[in-house]
């Protein structure tokens, strides 16, 4: 039977590993892929290695073995930054000390993209900024900061995004609305999402494909189908119930998490 991965994948991960200062084992032979047009989640713990492989892909830390190949395109080796767009967790994503409106144009220059007015009004809106324009950052909510940081995310006009924790501070509506933007641009306009997050809630209900680490390794990896074929010994309904979480504690507990 012929091999089909990295077949339609945008993303290709083959045997990373990380080690910091101490013998802290960040990541280890990991590999995984993330098909092109599909909405990747990575579940773990606090720990497990996630934001170290999102800094991997984007090139802020070097791994000391493995490759990560986006397109066919080493990483590695070669970032390609402005093929991606990130949006980091815990970090100053956005200025403070400028207005939202100054940021856009900030950031709208630096990454050399020629944006339509009426892409950037529409996503205003839809994020409830567009009042916000003339406000410096530094007033925002933190909830606000992280839509704003989304939005510049989402003008580099890239075909693959990667969020880190991209609910992080939102409130239920805002939360909500997260929800409903990460589905239409998988399904209108065919992106490839990579995400992280321990919002449970959010990975159940857009994910294509889920992604579990812990202390570095991948310990299980599947399809919606999968989960739900896992799970249906149980008489789980994805719509109605959270069985991720279930299943989540179930992976932790024989990687020696709890």
């Amino acid at each position: 039977m012929a091999d089909n991965k990295g077949v339609d994948a945008d993303l290709v991960i083959k045997g990373v590993s990380k080690t910091y200062p101490g013998a802290v084992h960040a990541l280890i032979n990991l590999s995984m892929e993330v098909k092109q047009g599909n909405i990747a989640v990575l579940l773990g713990p606090n720990g497990a290695g996630k934001t170290t492989l999102v800094e991997c892909i984007a090139g802020l830390i070097l791994p000391e073995r493995g490759s990560i190949l986006y397109r066919g395109r080493d990483l590695v080796k070669c970032p390609v930054r402005e093929q991606i767009a990130f949006l980091f967790e815990e970090v100053e994503n956005v200025y403070g000390y400028l207005t939202v409106e100054e940021n856009l144009i900030y950031f709208k220059y630096l990454n050399h993209v020629a944006i339509k007015s009426g892409f950037v009004r529409e996503y205003l809106k839809f994020l409830a900024l567009d009042t916000k324009l003339s406000t410096e950052v530094f007033h925002l909510s933190r909830g606000m900061k992280q839509k704003l940081a989304l939005l510049i995310a989402l003008m580099k006009g890239t075909e693959f995004l990667i969020l880190d924790e991209p609910t992080l501070g939102l409130d239920v509506q805002s939360r909500r609305q997260m929800f409903s933007l990460l589905k239409r641009l998988r399904d209108d306009q065919g992106k490839t999402i990579l995400l992280t997050t321990h919002d449970m809630g959010l990975a159940q209900e857009v994910s294509d494909y889920y992604l579990f680490i812990n202390k570095g390794r991948l310990v299980w990896e599947g399809p919606r189908s999968k989960l739900l074929e896992l799970l249906g010994n149980e008489g789980v309904n994805l719509d109605h119930e959270l069985p991720l979480e279930r299943l989540f504690f179930h992976l932790m507990k024989f990687n020696d998490y709890v």
